[in-house]
């Protein structure tokens, strides 16, 4: 299935279940591409020191733009409903 990945604000409260699912798949994809790539220029122990500090630059990005997206707050780079 094939989701037109703009305008997600205007979306219909049906569509933004599976909107949210591709982009997860989609971002998911990306990070093994790219951590493959990373242990292939690099090798596995200097990939895995760079994801661990790319993580933390990125995973507070990413949980904001998820909580806009589903309508939840995010307190301290966590939901704050957990």
């Amino acid at each position: 299935m094939q989701l037109d990945l703009s305008g997600a604000e205007q979306m219909e409260q049906q569509q933004l279940p599976q909107f949210t699912l591709d982009a997860f798949r989609r971002t998911v994809v990306h990070y093994g591409q790219w951590l493959a790539q990373a242990e292939h220029q690099f090798g596995m122990e200097k990939a895995m020191e760079i994801e661990a500090e790319v993580w933390e630059a990125s995973f507070g990005n990413q949980i904001t733009r998820l909580g806009k997206t589903l309508g939840f707050e995010v307190d301290a780079g966590r939901p704050a409903f957990l």
